[in-house]
């Protein structure tokens, strides 16, 4: 079973089936709290994605209501409020026995004996299709994605920026290296591409305090965090 499964599963058999007993509309669901529930290590990007899907929604009839959290909407702290639509699963049926299609059931029955059962070639498919999903969301985190993130950096230069403490700032380039200029002062202190580019392997990540060994956290978190950085680079 693929990461993304176990976290359908885990939230609709520890969540949704609870909350549907006790006649609950509205729920809410964390991403670090499903992330830590089921052991995983720096999947965090994995859980959110199942937890907005179109699928999962759909799968248990859901309307996803709210989500809050940091602009890239990838972190443990990112919160999901569902609400449960009564009556989907019988406007659903009512639909499928309508539909003229369903005169073709059973039409593939043999071609999936013959590829192991239905569920079998099912489940493969979405092995198949969950690991091409990991494939790209570490793609994402090679030279060449973080290329993109840098061409923002630079592209940035100048603008206004703002630590989650509240200071402002800005940063000026001179080759691979970045200045910070706080009250029109220049910081004596260059963050390297090199610290940008190791905080980017790590990504996402709550705040800078999962970034301390790199030299100037703050100030590292604060512009790869920002949403113009993230929208002009695709995160």
């Amino acid at each position: 079973m693929s990461d993304t499964d176990r976290v359908r599963e885990w939230v609709e058999t520890k969540v949704i089936r609870p909350a549907k007993a006790r006649g609950d509309r509205v729920f809410t669901v964390t991403a670090g709290d499903v992330h830590r529930e089921l052991g995983l290590k720096n999947r965090v990007p994995v859980v959110c994605q199942a937890l907005k899907s179109k699928r999962f929604l759909h799968e248990n009839h859901l309307v996803l209501k709210d989500m809050s959290g940091p602009p890239s909407g990838l972190s443990t702290t990112v919160r999901f409020t569902y609400e449960i639509v009564s009556g989907s699963a019988d406007r659903e049926s009512t639909a499928k026995q309508q539909h003229p299609l369903l005169g073709l059931r059973g039409v593939a029955k043999d071609i999936f004996r013959q590829l192991g059962g239905g569920e079998y070639f099912i489940k493969k498919e979405r092995e198949r299709f969950a690991a091409a999903v990991d494939r790209a969301a570490q793609d994402d985190n090679t030279e060449s994605g973080f290329a993109r993130v840098w061409q923002s950096v630079v592209a940035l230069s100048g603008e206004n920026f703002s630590t989650v403490k509240g200071l402002s700032f800005r940063y000026a380039l001179t080759g691979d290296a970045v200045w910070i200029e706080r009250d029109g002062s220049k910081v004596n202190q260059a963050l390297t591409r090199g610290e940008f580019r190791k905080a980017w392997e790590r990504w996402p990540v709550s705040g800078p305090g999962e970034l301390q060994d790199l030299r100037g956290p703050a100030y590292i978190f604060a512009i790869l965090s920002d949403s113009r950085v993230q929208k002009r680079a695709r995160f």
